[in-house]
């Protein structure tokens, strides 16, 4: 796979989100936020707080969001306060129908908003509208847009939320704001939880594989030069072919910390997530969840032996470029070394040279798929490892999806399903998958 530095340095820069209001001016039928909406602003004191506290402790990118962030009465100040501090990079989340009022656009790119990021879900008003629950919001917005593009200073980009009502036009809605001027887009999987599953499930959830054809059409638009395509949330599985626009995996971070109470509670009393049932079906971080329960039993039952391979003997010989190798119960086991992140992965033997090796040297692996390294494989199930406990507050959050993302992160491809070894391989390393691509995986019949 192409690795791609200009993403990968927008991952890894600091960032602050500061949450302006709980509450908006559209009214979206899968609004993730709509139970935190109590139509009240947070105080203007509270929010310059927070962005002093987040320049402080380094923040490079200060990013206004809600709600909707521009119908705060101190949207403007924010941005020049924000802009005195020193941040080198201000950035609003908006569904864009305040920069409909061309003396508002100007004010706030004068007062230092660089980047404005426009909810728009449709190509037309009939679509867009009817997803937003307010008539007339694509003209304003696409307003918004032309008068930001006529600054000729911000940079301007679109997310889409894809769901069943638009997913057959994500193609159409991309080159409507191409042809606009848009260069980047962030395409958001619908997730279950808030008004779109509450309210509006049958009308807005789809399963992707039946709408691959749209899907393909859309993602195969980002090789025009000039073009960057993120993907936020969406199904790992449906991007085999598209491996580069597979989300970076410390989205985990955002995810987990973001509910770190439903965790708490989890590995405190052993209370079990609210969620749990038919919404994993949907959600991104199923994977983890299913870990964190698995790890949760492990903890209650007092082992709290470190997860790995601390029950065997390293040995030097066969040393091979990107893998470990030791020896257990005298068998001579190999695992490709755990990442995590991408360019860490440079090192990493490519498929062909794996399967060269597995055939050479033999021996057992660990956390490689069969048709990958020949049937003697084994993935390690230990998940204890004693840096994520804390005294303190019973399990560090962060640690445990550091240990996740680097250790257990395995996904599988479409294909993978019809392997004689489905129901007991877990795949891949995410980023093994995104530098080498799910074809380094061969279902065996």
């Amino acid at each position: 796979m192409i690795f791609d530095a200009t993403k990968q340095a927008a991952v890894e820069e600091k960032r602050l989100w500061v949450r302006l209001t709980r509450s908006c001016n559209n009214r979206c039928a899968f609004c993730l936020d709509s139970p935190a909406h109590n139509g009240t602003y947070i105080d203007r004191e509270l929010v310059q707080s927070k962005i002093e506290g987040g320049f402080r402790d380094g923040a490079q990118r200060l990013i206004l969001s809600g709600g909707e962030p521009t119908i705060h009465p101190d949207y403007l100040n924010f941005i020049s306060f924000g802009k005195s501090l020193g941040y080198n990079w201000i950035q609003t989340i908006t569904n864009g129908r305040m920069f409909s009022y061309s003396s508002f656009t100007r004010t706030a790119v004068e007062n230092g908003l660089n980047e404005v990021t426009v909810s728009m879900h449709g190509h037309r008003s009939e679509l867009h509208d009817k997803l937003v629950g307010i008539k007339g919001a694509f003209e304003q917005a696409v307003k918004g847009i032309d008068n930001l593009f006529a600054t000729k200073r911000a940079v301007v980009n679109v997310d889409v939320v894809i769901n069943r009502e638009n997913v057959i036009h994500l193609p159409d809605i991309l080159e409507f704001f191409i042809k606009k001027g848009v260069r980047e887009f962030d395409l958001l999987q619908i997730v279950p939880f808030g008004r779109g599953y509450d309210e509006n499930r049958e009308m807005l959830f789809y399963d992707p594989g039946e709408y691959l054809e749209y899907l393909r059409k859309a993602f195969d638009l980002r090789k025009r030069d000039g073009l960057y395509f993120w993907t936020n949330r969406f199904p790992v599985e449906y991007l085999e072919g598209y491996e580069d626009l597979i989300q970076d995996p410390h989205k985990i971070y955002d995810e987990v910390l973001g509910e770190r109470e439903v965790f708490r509670k989890l590995f405190s009393s052993g209370e079990m997530p609210e969620c749990l049932g038919e919404r994993c079906n949907y959600c991104f971080i199923r994977s983890f969840c299913r870990f964190a329960l698995e790890f949760h039993k492990t903890l209650s039952t007092g082992d709290s032996g470190r997860a790995g391979l601390d029950d065997c003997e390293p040995v030097k010989e066969p040393s091979l470029e990107g893998l470990e190798s030791f020896r257990r119960n005298g068998e001579i086991h190999f695992r490709v070394k755990a990442f995590e992140t991408l360019p860490e992965y440079a090192g990493a033997p490519s498929p062909d040279k794996l399967r060269e090796i597995s055939g050479a040297f033999g021996g057992r692996w660990v956390n490689a798929p069969p048709c990958l390294i020949g049937g003697n494989f084994v993935y390690e199930h230990r998940v204890s490892p004693e840096y994520a406990v804390s005294d303190e507050n019973g399990v560090n959050l962060r640690e445990l999806v550091r240990y996740f993302i680097t250790e257990r992160y395995f996904v599988r491809g479409m294909k993978c399903p019809s392997c004689r070894f489905f129901d007991k391989c877990e795949g891949l390393h995410i980023n093994y998958v995104r530098k080498f691509g799910f074809s380094a995986m061969r279902p065996i019949k």
